[in-house]
């Protein structure tokens, strides 16, 4: 039975906005999935992206379903990264992403962030570009000190 090797683990030591994986080649790859229990370390809710490359400048689109415990809502999330959902103020958070890394090929992600409100974002993305090889991802916060100190992360393949 296949399974997911372990390509690199990390703990944030001190809180930023920004974490940077690299060292990646998409091409070999064919997939990856991102692992993090996520502390929001900043003073109000704050969102999560994901930005193969680091890039900014190619279209994503992400269709997201959330469920609380009295609602469920969904809509589309058209922006320059994949949209990964929230975190509260000062709160945890576990995301777990897969996205397709190949070139030539559709990239698409698919990703679960559960949060201690209680939140679910359930999110399914696109990336129109299919001629670079993905050979770093870029997990982005919207606010200063997002991805708090602490915050732990686990990147796999698959075997």
């Amino acid at each position: 039975m296949a399974g997911w090797i372990l390509i690199s683990t990390g703990v944030v030591p001190v809180s930023t906005r920004t974490l940077s994986i690299a060292g990646l080649d998409g091409d070999s790859d064919m997939f990856y999935r991102l692992t993090m229990q996520i502390y929001n370390d900043w003073g109000s809710a704050a969102s999560y992206s994901l930005e193969p490359n680091g890039l900014r400048s190619v279209l994503f689109d992400t269709l997201y379903l959330k469920a609380t415990p009295v609602s469920l809502t969904s809509g589309l999330v058209s922006a320059l990264m994949y949209w990964l959902g929230y975190v509260n103020i000062y709160g945890y958070g576990l995301i777990d992403v897969v996205l397709s890394a190949k070139k030539g090929t559709p990239r698409i992600s698919h990703s679960t962030t559960a949060n201690t409100l209680p939140e679910t974002y359930l999110c399914t993305g696109t990336w129109n570009d299919v001629t670079t090889n993905i050979t770093s991802l870029q997990i982005e916060g919207s606010n200063q000190n997002a991805i708090g100190a602490g915050t732990y992360w686990m990147l796999t393949k698959p075997s």
